[in-house]
């Protein structure tokens, strides 16, 4: 059957969790559940199926946070005459220290991901719909990707060679000229 494996909770993980939503500064209802039943378990035996679901929650809550801080961060870095008006009114959120500002800020950082994500699957339909329209084009481009992949295969197998004929001569590689005029120097001793 497929699809995702069966969720293995280490204590490791459970006290990594139980950290982030510590240093939270402010924590959603299901984190605060999560939070309070972790308080009164002394150890994983005693985790219920309804506990185990809520750790599930607060661990894609984690990686959801994790996503939307890694967005907020290539926000920061974009230069600032580069930014749109959501994206500055995001970095001013972010300035704030109030629960409405922070949460504001994390349900932009959602829709901008969201539009991401949409951007994404609209661009490979449009690709699927352009093989199932053009599928002489595609297979043209199939070819030519095939090709410059044995071409770089080949190379690779040239340069491997290469760096082999070096260390065998135990020649230093100077990333110059100088490596070539050393092949060849190599090539003419062979002969």
């Amino acid at each position: 059957m497929a699809g995702r494996k069966a969720l293995v909770l280490t204590a490791k993980e459970i006290n990594e969790l139980g950290r982030h939503i510590l240093t939270l500064p402010f924590k959603r209802r299901v984190e605060e559940r999560c939070l309070h039943m972790l308080k009164n378990k002394k150890s994983l035996q005693d985790l219920s199926e309804q506990d185990r679901q809520l750790i599930q929650k607060c661990r894609y809550e984690r990686n959801a946070y994790n996503k939307r801080m890694l967005q907020l961060q290539l926000i920061q870095q974009t230069e600032p005459a580069k930014r749109n008006a959501l994206q500055q009114n995001i970095l001013k959120l972010h300035q704030k220290h109030d629960i409405d500002a922070y949460f504001a800020m994390h349900d932009a950082l959602d829709e901008i991901l969201k539009t991401q994500r949409h951007q994404t699957a609209a661009k490979n339909l449009n690709q699927k719909i352009e093989k199932a329209l053009n599928p002489e084009q595609q297979k043209e481009k199939q070819n030519q990707k095939q090709q410059k992949k044995r071409e770089d295969q080949i190379k690779y197998f040239i340069g491997s060679l290469y760096l082999g004929i070096f260390e065998r001569a135990k020649f230093q590689i100077t990333h110059s000229n100088q490596d070539l005029d050393n092949l060849k120097t190599l090539f003419r001793m062979a002969l």
